[in-house]
């Protein structure tokens, strides 16, 4: 994980590195399943970009949620090797 990650959930709020580890160290999020499919990856020089969908099953605030999106995931190439650097999510239609 990239130190600079910018998380943009499907709601709309945005996390860093360290607020979006902190949110799930402390059990206010958790996640309990997560599943992708019509996944498509794109490599430009040092950046990749995954677009698809995902189910997830969360645990949000102390109430159960489950998440239908499409999303973008981005990656970074560094000397270390891949990074993830980048959510962001959409909610899908019911």
């Amino acid at each position: 994980m990239h130190d600079q990650l910018r998380y943009t959930h499907s709601s709309g709020n945005t996390d860093g590195k360290a607020t979006w580890l902190e949110s799930m160290k402390s059990g206010r999020v958790k996640y309990k399943k997560a599943s992708c499919s019509e996944q498509k990856v794109q490599i430009y020089g040092d950046t990749a970009l995954i677009t698809g969908r995902a189910n997830i099953e969360a645990e949000i605030g102390g109430q159960a949620k489950t998440l239908k999106l499409l999303f973008l995931n981005a990656w970074t190439r560094t000397p270390q090797g891949w990074k993830f650097v980048a959510w962001q999510s959409t909610p899908l239609p019911a």
